[in-house]
């Protein structure tokens, strides 16, 4: 429990302020945005609500690959690179309804989740409702594609590097959780029924 405290009530939510204090510096600049940045500050805003609140798990997997896993797909996002303009208007409207699209999902999946989100591996009461009818990870599902929109208007070399450690960071953590959670004669037979982790045809349309 001390790791997952230490993740979940004082590491994590710490990154999270941070994210949202530059994000709203970012707003500011000559060169933003609104409709890519307004995610990094409405989207860290809304985990950090639900964090400090959500309930004790009931069992929890730390190891180096979940400490890992948490520490990549939460730092490296923040090494993102708007200064560069996206490469046309239209790649840039594409980029940001896509990522709008995906932040709405992502924000549906945590409404879902409500109290019972965690950052830590763990294991609270399971959700099976909502969007977890379409994939088994569809916050993790969001960010990947969110981003994916994102890299494709700021095509970057130091994006695609950042894109690499966040999306390791990500398999990482849902390897650590589908580890823990099989464990779980409930969750088995949930991912019976929904056997897709991340990606459904559905959720890539609007990338296409």
């Amino acid at each position: 429990m001390t790791a997952y405290f230490f993740f979940d009530k004082v590491l994590i939510p710490g990154v999270l302020v941070f994210t949202v204090a530059r994000g709203l510096l970012s707003l500011f600049a000559p060169t933003a945005q609104w409709s890519l940045l307004a995610g990094s500050v409405l989207g860290p805003l809304f985990i950090l609500l639900i964090l400090v609140t959500a309930r004790r798990p009931k069992a929890v997997k730390s190891n180096w690959q979940a400490v890992f896993g948490i520490v990549a797909s939460f730092a490296a996002p923040c090494f993102f690179q708007f200064a560069s303009s996206p490469r046309s208007v239209a790649v840039s409207f594409f980029a940001a309804a896509a990522s709008l699209f995906y932040f709405a999902f992502g924000i549906a999946s945590y409404a879902a989740l409500g109290r019972n989100l965690g950052v830590i591996p763990s294991r609270k009461n399971l959700i099976f409702g909502g969007a977890y009818t379409v994939v088994r990870h569809p916050i993790y599902a969001s960010y990947i594609l969110a981003t994916i929109a994102l890299l494709l208007a700021y095509p970057a070399a130091r994006n695609v590097a950042v894109f690499a450690i966040f999306l390791t960071g990500l398999l990482l953590r849902i390897h650590s959780e589908e580890t823990l959670l099989a464990a779980d004669p409930e969750y088995r037979e949930y991912a019976a029924r929904v056997p897709c982790k991340l990606l459904t045809i559905p959720l890539v349309i609007p990338l296409i």
